[in-house]
């Protein structure tokens, strides 16, 4: 009964996610004059990642071991702690949409126990729209430009967008 419930909530949580993301990408092609240029796509990817990994620790009592674990079980095999389905298949990958993700499991200092998180999302090939991302378990997205972020970088926007000149606009005039 339990796993039935478990089983039916991951595929809720898929199917909002698929919708979420299909509505990511499609509202900035409806409205290009008043959007980031900056994609926002791996803002979102790490905003699923963190829905994955606080979904897990609640179901687990337990942050993660890795990325993979956080992706969908082997063809006729049910979810469990060792692959919970609660992200895709690319994602768990780490390769995504041009971007490198990486989880990162913490702990306190002389402890076993995951206590903690990083996602570090790294463009995989640098350009001028393209932004670094670090978030933890302090819930702030932070981002950079042409650099890794870090726990010590700006935080970004809600929308996950950094953009600070015109230029860096859709449909902007230079």
């Amino acid at each position: 009964m339990k796993h039935q419930i478990f089983r039916r909530l991951a595929v809720v949580i898929v199917v909002l996610v698929s919708l979420y993301l299909l509505a990511v990408i499609t509202l900035p092609a409806m409205f290009p004059g008043t959007m980031c240029a900056l994609t926002r796509a791996p803002v979102e990817e790490v905003r699923v990642l963190i829905m994955a990994v606080n979904l897990y620790k609640d179901t687990y009592d337990s942050y993660p071991p890795s990325l993979a674990t956080l992706g969908p079980p082997a063809p006729g095999q049910s979810v469990s702690s060792g692959s919970s389905g609660l992200i895709s298949a690319e994602l768990a990958s780490g390769v995504w949409l041009g971007y490198t993700f990486r989880y990162i499991p913490t702990s306190a200092r002389g402890r076993k126990s995951i206590n903690g998180f990083r996602i570090i999302a790294d463009p995989i090939t640098e350009g001028p729209k393209k932004h670094h991302y670090f978030f933890d378990e302090t819930g702030v997205l932070r981002a950079e430009k042409n650099r890794p972020a870090t726990s010590a970088s700006a935080p970004t926007h809600d929308s996950g967008c950094t953009c600070a000149a015109p230029e860096d606009f859709v449909g902007a005039q230079m």
